[in-house]
């Protein structure tokens, strides 16, 4: 799903990538599209001028969004694996960011 083709690096300060396209337009359009309405979001506990839907802060409405809408649950699903995890992670050791040498 992600395009870790067209990448643009930067090293200094810190390692930056910037993936342009990230993601194919269709399925781009469908994420903004199936976007939640803001009245899912929760205030943030510390700043109440941020909203926020997340598994942390607001759990109930994140899960449902999530199990409701089924672009954002297959993308959702997809982040959630270890074929994510390990192309990130390939994607990293090939752009000269060893996670173990220099942990995050």
């Amino acid at each position: 799903m992600l395009n870790y083709n067209s990448v643009k690096m930067r090293y200094e300060p810190y390692p930056l990538a910037i993936l342009k396209p990230a993601l194919e337009d269709s399925l781009y359009d469908q994420l903004v599209k199936a976007y939640p309405s803001t009245s899912l979001f929760a205030r943030m506990p510390k700043y109440d001028y941020k909203l926020t839907l997340s598994e942390k802060f607001n759990p109930e409405n994140y899960h449902r969004f999530i199990a409701e809408t089924p672009v954002w649950k297959k993308f959702h699903g997809w982040l959630k694996s270890d074929d994510f995890i390990r192309n990130t992670i390939d994607f990293l050791l090939k752009n000269n960011i060893d996670l173990e040498r220099h942990p995050i």
